[in-house]
This record gives structure tokens, C-alpha cells and sequence, in this order.
């Protein structure tokens, strides 16, 4: 009887074994799932803001798309306003400074 409770303790001791290995297994992989699950949330995080960054700017664009105005200088010209031919066929001019 003392072999078969000796026998029983090494089970006993070996399965208290397997079961600390398969534990400590298991707190590695929910240690590896969580660093993954925090990865994931940052990628997430991420993504959203470039898509809320990139509907912001073609919002940006479809409510103000600026028209290239060229700049404006002011011109005077010099118009003629009356001609006049005298006796001898000799034209004269009147002229005008308009600024446009």
C-alpha cells in the first residue's frame, strides 16, 4: 500500500507539474494577446485620424477652392478724340489720357 501511495503522489506531483507549465503557457499567450489587442487599438487609433485628416482636407478643398485672380495694374492709353485737316491737307490731333 505504501508503493501505491507513492505512486500516486509522483502522479499526483506530476500533474500538478503539467498543469504549473500549462498555466504559466497560458499566461504568456494572454500576455501576448494583450500586447496585440493594445497594438491593434493604436493601429486603429491611427487610421481614424488619418481618414478623419484626409475627409477634413477634401472638405477643406470642396468648401474653398481658390481661383487664381490675376492682379490688376491700372493702363493709360492715349486715344485720339478729334482729327481735323486743315487747308493744305495737314491732319491734326486731339488726344485723350484715358486710365483703364
Amino acid at each position: 500500500m505504501a508503493d501505491s501511495l507513492q505512486v500516486l503522489k509522483g502522479k499526483y506531483e506530476m500533474a500538478l507539474s503539467s498543469i504549473r507549465e500549462l498555466e504559466q503557457e497560458r499566461d504568456i499567450a494572454n500576455h501576448k494577446i494583450s500586447k496585440m489587442q493594445e497594438e491593434r487599438a493604436k493601429q486603429d487609433k491611427s487610421t481614424k485620424y488619418l481618414c478623419e485628416t484626409i475627409l477634413k482636407k477634401e472638405k477643406e478643398k470642396e468648401e474653398y477652392d481658390p481661383v487664381m485672380i490675376p492682379k490688376y495694374e491700372a493702363t493709360t492709353v492715349r486715344i485720339c478724340v478729334d482729327e481735323d485737316e486743315d487747308e493744305e491737307g495737314n491732319t491734326e490731333h486731339d488726344y485723350a489720357n484715358i486710365t483703364v
